[in-house]
């Protein structure tokens, strides 16, 4: 299946748009479970705690969620025909997936 010059141009920006927005969406999480961390080893520790902090399943929550959108864009494009960029989510999506599997 062949796609003319037009069609490929939208393509190739989709594509980038949507990688863009992978990309801000990644750093703004990871930003976010970062300060979230930061401060609540913070306030532990200013509480006159000592040991391990309790639980948290945030970090585990907002991973997973991650890469169950990744997983959901690699099957969309998948189905709408683009193949090599839905493996290649479906195989990113293994990243976020372990480590909300290693913070859990």
């Amino acid at each position: 299946m062949e796609r003319r010059g037009d069609d490929a141009a939208v393509d190739g920006c989709m594509v980038a748009f949507v990688v863009a927005a992978e990309i801000i969406g990644g750093a703004v999480l990871a930003f976010y479970l970062g300060l979230r961390r930061w401060g609540r080893e913070l306030s532990w520790s200013g509480d006159g705690h000592t040991g391990p902090l309790p639980p948290d399943h945030v970090a585990a929550l907002w991973l997973g969620g991650c890469a169950s959108a990744l997983a959901l864009i690699g099957v969309a494009l998948l189905r709408s025909g683009r193949p090599y960029s839905g493996v290649v989510h479906l195989v990113l999506a293994g990243v976020p997936a372990l480590a909300a599997c290693a913070s859990w």
